[in-house]
């Protein structure tokens, strides 16, 4: 399907060494710019001696998507818009690219810079694992307790994930479900429950 999208499915690590600087390419999953930021932050304890830590990220799906990038301190343009580039060309979102730059004493020029941090980028997505996103919902089933091993049988079976279970005066039971397989599911309970759990 031409409108399907990937996420990763783990991280990826690559090196890179041109004309003595080393380039470490990295790619991470990530839902949010506030993961963006901390995923950064922890880059720049672990690497104090890095010149650059440059990065692009890309979030959401298609019509909605949110693209960022930083060349933090190379040459504008040299960094972090090939990397970006590099990510918008490939059908992988919620992903964050980094590149950190460890300065080797020889100058690349600016395009020596965009060709090692256009490979860097490109090593990283091709070693991530990725695997198709699909759109989830949380939704609630309010449960009599006669009918909850019944429904925990279809949950089960149909591998949809349990968030929370309370136990009050009947079970709620919040799960995250595919959205195209919601209704599927809605019609296997009320089959059951002839309509005694309310979903929402």
């Amino acid at each position: 399907m031409a409108d399907q999208f990937l996420v990763p499915d783990g991280e990826s690590y690559t090196e890179l060494t041109v004309k003595n600087s080393k380039f470490i390419g990295q790619c991470f999953p990530v839902k949010s710019e506030k993961e963006v930021k901390e995923i950064i932050k922890n880059l720049r304890e672990l690497h104090p001696g890095a010149r650059h830590v440059v990065y692009a990220f890309k979030l959401g799906m298609k019509n909605s998507q949110t693209l960022g990038m930083s060349d933090d301190g190379e040459p504008k343009g040299t960094a972090g818009r090939p990397a970006l580039q590099v990510l918008d060309g490939s059908n992988v979102t919620n992903v964050l690219c980094t590149i950190v730059r460890y300065f080797g004493g020889t100058l690349l020029g600016t395009g020596g810079l965009v060709k090692a941090y256009t490979q860097s980028a490109k090593d990283a997505i091709a070693n991530l694992k990725t695997k198709i996103y699909v759109e989830e919902i949380s939704i609630n089933l309010t449960v009599p307790y006669e009918l909850y091993n019944q429904v925990k049988y279809i949950i089960e079976k149909s591998n949809i994930k349990i968030c929370k279970e309370e136990f009050k005066e009947n079970i709620i039971i919040e799960i995250k479900i595919a959205k195209d397989e919601l209704e599927i599911f809605q019609d296997k309970i009320r089959e059951i429950s002839s309509g005694t759990i309310e979903i929402r």
